[in-house]
């Protein structure tokens, strides 16, 4: 099975877990699969609350599939994200009271506690189960935390302008002085990259985001802005196990899109000049078949 192109530009990584495959599909790991794998679940949940028995079944065999196909990744955070996402789009499609509208609007400081969480003090619980089951060992963090380390004293070291600007460290294997580079947390990678200031700004713009995403989902209501708000509520639990900053950006851009299209087209049924425009187009139909007869 290729895990690259002949050039090496593209590249599939870590897709060996302790002598299996995981399943990555079309994409460049199985963490990014997994985002696709979410917002599919989400959509699954969604159309399971439809009031078509069509749409039901289908909701029910997605988030079937969904759940399988995120198994087969063999990636821990894949599959919290999953999860996550799933009981997000559970909260959207209920009727939401006051506490529960609360608590939505929340979610993502609720995420980023439990990733947090799962990151730092779960690990210590579960140390006699990880010799056990692969899938529960703790190998691959704590080559998480050495690199958080590193990295973090790099920037504790660092001048004052450094750690308010950053120092441009990226984590990108395509470039000599960064192939080596591994942070996997996408606040630790903004504050080496960008620094405390730029950092603040990016949490300030994903949150105030967030907020919009949630808000397009409320009162639009369909299945796919309800998937993308899902999955947006996962942005701070993901980015505390990988560098997850560039897949939420196209999931707003997908927004955009279908809340664009959709403003379009219910302004094209109630617009006055398009209605009066295709009528009088009608007419001349009708003019012109009188005449011809």
């Amino acid at each position: 099975m290729p895990t690259a192109s002949a050039d090496a530009f593209f590249e599939v990584f870590s897709w060996s877990f302790y002598g299996e495959v995981r399943a990555f599909s079309l994409f460049g790991s199985a963490s990014k699969f997994g985002h696709y794998i979410a917002l599919v679940g989400a959509l699954g949940i969604s159309f399971l609350y439809s009031e078509k028995l069509e749409a039901k079944a289908a909701g029910l065999v997605l988030t079937i599939l969904v759940l399988a196909a995120g198994f087969a990744t063999l990636t821990r955070a894949t599959y919290m994200e999953i999860l996550m996402t799933l009981f997000a789009a559970w909260l959207l499609v209920r009727p939401r009271g006051t506490l529960l509208k609360y608590l939505v609007s929340l979610l993502p400081l609720v995420y980023g506690v439990t990733g947090a969480f799962v990151a730092f003090a779960l690990p210590s619980w579960i140390t006699v189960a990880s010799n056990r089951s692969p899938l529960l060992s703790d190998n691959t963090l704590l080559m998480r935390y050495a690199s958080w380390d590193t990295y973090g004293g790099l920037w504790m070291e660092s001048d004052l302008f450094a750690k308010l600007f950053g120092m441009g460290i990226i984590q990108n294997n395509r470039f000599p002085v960064t192939e080596n580079v591994l942070i996997d947390n996408s606040f630790l990678a903004l504050l080496i990259h960008i620094g405390l200031l730029g950092l603040m700004v990016w949490l300030m713009l994903m949150w105030a985001l967030w907020r919009y995403v949630l808000r397009v989902a409320i009162s639009h209501g369909s299945p796919l802005a309800v998937a993308i708000a899902a999955i947006w509520s996962t942005w701070m639990a993901t980015g505390v196990f990988g560098i997850t900053t560039e897949g939420y950006p196209l999931l707003l851009v997908l927004l955009l899109l279908s809340s664009v299209g959709g403003k379009a087209e219910a302004f094209r049924k109630r617009n006055p000049w398009e209605e009066n425009l295709q009528s009088r187009r009608s007419e001349s139909n009708h003019s012109s078949c009188w005449q011809k007869a």
